[in-house]
């Protein structure tokens, strides 16, 4: 029961409430701006709180700090809003979420004993550091950040520019194509 109210808890962080019925609202309304963003988030949220179990930390202790909202971004920035949605961005988005979860412990310990708030810094952090890090990686379609807008878009222009690119690849096979057959004809004549 403690492990299902911190994963609410955690999404909800998302609205700076730790409640269960403040993650209600923000799912259904995350779900119409981006069906693909409001799974993410979910999954963020969860792979954050395995994480801190797996690292030792306590259910409560990660209920009540921000362990959600940095995990819950991390986790759908990587997977369809900075990298198109496929199994690479997945996996990177999970290990990202798991440096996340680990940075965000890394720096509740040092902050902790003066009272200091790090609010978001782990994930950008992170994700920041991937971005930058990942480049040019086999299969992983990195979005341009002015380009940035929501993983179906994201989707839908990789799809087009495949189908584009296919197009192209064929019109140039049918135009070789076409060359060596005229060769061969004129080497009959």
């Amino acid at each position: 029961s403690s492990g299902i109210n911190a994963e609410y808890g955690g999404f909800s962080l998302l609205q700076f409430s730790n409640t269960i019925y403040c993650s209600i609202p923000l799912t259904v309304g995350y779900f119409i701006a981006s069906p693909i963003s409001c799974v993410m988030a979910w999954l963020g949220a969860l792979t954050g709180l395995a994480s801190a179990v797996l690292l030792g930390m306590d259910i409560t202790r990660v209920r009540l700090e921000l362990f959600g909202i940095n995990c819950a971004i991390s986790f759908s920035c990587l997977a369809g809003s900075l990298f198109v949605l496929n199994g690479p961005s997945f996996l990177l988005a999970i290990i990202g979420t798991f440096c996340t979860a680990f940075l965000t412990m890394a720096i509740n310990a040092l902050t902790m004993p003066w009272g200091g708030k790090y609010f978001s810094l782990p994930c950008m952090i992170t994700v920041g550091l991937i971005y930058r890090a990942l480049d040019d990686v086999p299969g992983l379609i990195r979005i341009p950040l002015e380009e940035t807008t929501t993983p179906e878009d994201h989707l839908i222009k990789w799809k087009l520019h495949q189908a584009e690119r296919a197009t192209t690849e064929a019109k140039a096979t049918e135009m070789a194509q076409i060359n060596v057959n005229a060769e061969n004809c004129g080497e009959v004549a």
